[in-house]
């Protein structure tokens, strides 16, 4: 089973969950997103724990396992990565269709529940 879809079903607010050789820290958030509040599902903090696997798109795989976890959630309106750190990151995630959040230093993206990542 998707360990996100099992986060969503635990009735947590938020937790540290293992994917692969990543540690990820989730939450259920509400956020204010370009002047409206939503509800989202948080991306708070991602540690690979494996320097070799860096850069080869596994990042990506679990941003699909998120959205596949939520795509029957009511009450999650999207993906929020929250305070991204890595330049590199948030170019990526501006090209594969998540939109930056007004005035969020670091910045923050969102990509709604019905949107494609690219």
């Amino acid at each position: 089973m998707n360990t996100f879809k099992e986060f969503l079903r635990s009735g947590l607010r938020n937790s540290w969950i293992t994917s692969g050789t990543y540690g990820i820290y989730v939450r259920r958030g509400h956020h204010s997103v370009n002047g409206q509040i939503t509800s989202c599902f948080d991306l708070a903090n991602v540690i690979n724990t494996d320097e070799e696997a860096r850069g080869k798109g596994q990042f990506w795989t679990l941003v699909k396992d998120m959205q596949d976890a939520i795509k029957d959630e009511p009450f999650i309106d999207g993906i929020f990565v929250e305070s991204v750190q890595n330049p590199q990151l948030c170019e990526s995630l501006a090209k594969r269709g998540f939109s930056p959040v007004e005035r969020s230093l670091p910045p923050s993206f969102y990509l709604p529940k019905n949107h494609e990542c690219k």
